[in-house]
């Protein structure tokens, strides 16, 4: 009997352990360290390949014009899969997130995505990055393509 009740013990720990790393993988307190893990995944990871849906979808440019303290930002692509969605990731000079963008209208076909960025007063320069997901991904853990170092440079006066 006691051999029995350990057991149920060490079923019912292991069963909260399992929702607590469930809780904290899908409502995370730090979205910053979270976006910064996903960063590392793919940019370190070999397994990755940001062009492992080359045919289907295609970036055919990526620009950021600077414009009375914002810089408009746009996306020009491809796409032949289903509706995608955007991330955008804007960081500062210490690798810190400070402005994370998600659009979902990356229609089929070919199209345009944008976001903004607003300088803040504060004289830094930053780096942008972009993630194309599926809109289905809600955790945006299966990128299907991402910008590559170098990254596009943005300074703020």
């Amino acid at each position: 009997m006691k051999g029995d009740r350990w057991s149920k013990i060490a079923i019912f720990l292991v069963l909260v352990i399992v929702i607590l790393s469930i809780s904290v993988t899908l409502f995370p307190d730090d979205t910053d360290s979270l976006l910064r893990d996903v960063s590392r995944l793919s940019l370190l990871d070999t397994k990755f390949d940001s062009n492992k849906n080359y045919r289907n979808f295609q970036l055919t440019n990526f620009q950021c014009d600077y414009n009375n303290l914002e810089y408009a930002c746009y996306l020009d692509y491809y796409n032949n899969l289903e509706e995608l969605k955007a991330l955008f990731l804007v960081s500062d000079s210490k690798g810190k997130v400070v402005q994370r963008s998600v659009t979902d209208e990356l229609v089929e076909g070919q199209g345009t995505n944008s976001f903004k960025f607003i300088c803040s007063g504060i004289s830094d320069k930053y780096k942008v990055s972009w993630w194309i997901f599926h809109s289905s991904d809600k955790t945006f853990s299966d990128p299907i393509s991402w910008s590559k170092p170098p990254l596009m440079e943005l300074e703020c006066k």
